[in-house]
């Protein structure tokens, strides 16, 4: 089976970053389940032609499911918690996404979208939903009209609290996707990951890949904040939670999802509290290899004191944990 580059990119993704057990590339329903959509999925499918008519193919809701594709499929499973799937569908396109002009690459994005909710509905009814349309780089005209869909499938699905929809792109993908796989480098040893083992050849004649160029690019004295009243020590503590545990065990959703959730209690934009986390994470045991460079004596403060703390009590500290308390 052919094995498309962005396609194993993703798949590494969910298994190591979003920590699902299960993943699977060019994933597509049986014709022999025997399954068959509700009159809840079947007036969905409905909404959605109704939405955008033309966007949607004139098959029925039957065959318009068994037709699909997915490009990959993660499953997560914890005794704890609901399962949770992400339905990823991938573009790569070396200059940009092109599936034609603009109002053809967002309706059928917005096709992409429909259909994976929907299949997420019919084979998957108890797990909580991440679809996503991933591409790297989106031409600004195309960006609008493609945005402009995925708004639209979100409505479709408005009134269904258990699916997500999200585009990412550009720096988005940068930040959420890529440098999180590439900095797996010295963690993974699975050979069937095409996209990690070809990071892992180029990589030591790479090593500064991601490193900042100069002091002035990481001094984070001079952080963009959304209010001067800001507790640098709880964000610091706040970051290095995020070095040492990552964002599975707070259950407030996915990488995204948490960043902006935590900076949002602590008043601050989302890429400072990702800047804070990397800049620890040349000092404390994980996977990321993070930003090689001298911690601030604030910073080496709060490693020094918390860094040893049990993932509990470091939790405790957390803003959500302490307004919600």
């Amino acid at each position: 089976m052919k094995v498309e580059v962005g396609e194993s990119l993703i798949r590494s993704w969910l298994r190591h970053v979003e920590g699902c057990e299960f993943a699977e590339l060019n994933w597509k329903p049986s014709s022999t389940w025997s399954k068959e959509p509700n009159d809840t999925i079947q007036s969905l499918f409905d909404s959605s032609k109704n939405l955008w008519p033309g966007s949607i193919s004139t098959n029925n809701l039957s065959q318009f499911l068994k037709q699909s594709e997915i490009d990959v499929l993660g499953y997560k499973q914890s005794l704890e918690d609901e399962p949770i799937l992400h339905l990823v569908d991938i573009a790569f396109h070396s200059n940009g996404l092109n599936y034609g002009d603009a109002q053809t690459s967002a309706q059928k994005i917005y096709k992409k979208l429909v259909r994976s909710a929907l299949l997420a509905m019919t084979y998957y009814s108890k797990a909580d939903t991440n679809i996503y349309f991933i591409t790297p780089f989106i031409r600004p005209g195309v960006l609008t009209a493609v945005s402009e869909a995925v708004n639209k499938a979100r409505q479709v699905f408005e009134q269904e609290t258990g699916i997500t929809i999200e585009l990412i792109t550009g720096d988005d993908f940068f930040s959420r996707v890529l440098k999180e796989v590439l900095d797996l480098r010295s963690e993974v040893a699975d050979t069937s990951e095409i996209f990690m083992r070809s990071w892992q050849l180029i990589a030591p004649f790479v090593d500064d890949y991601i490193n900042p160029s100069t002091e002035e690019e990481i001094n984070i004295d001079e952080i963009d904040v959304v209010d001067s009243e800001v507790n640098s020590e709880q964000v610091l503590i706040s970051a290095l939670y995020l070095s040492r545990f990552d964002h599975h065990r707070l259950n407030i959703g996915n990488q995204g999802e948490t960043f902006d959730y935590l900076a949002g209690l602590l008043n601050i934009n989302r890429n400072t509290l990702k800047n804070y986390r990397d800049r620890f994470d040349s000092h404390v045991d994980n996977h990321r290899v993070g930003w090689k460079v001298e911690l601030t004596p604030k910073q080496k403060m709060v490693l020094g004191k918390y860094g040893e703390y049990p993932e509990e009590d470091l939790r405790n500290l957390l803003p959500s944990y302490q307004l919600t308390s």
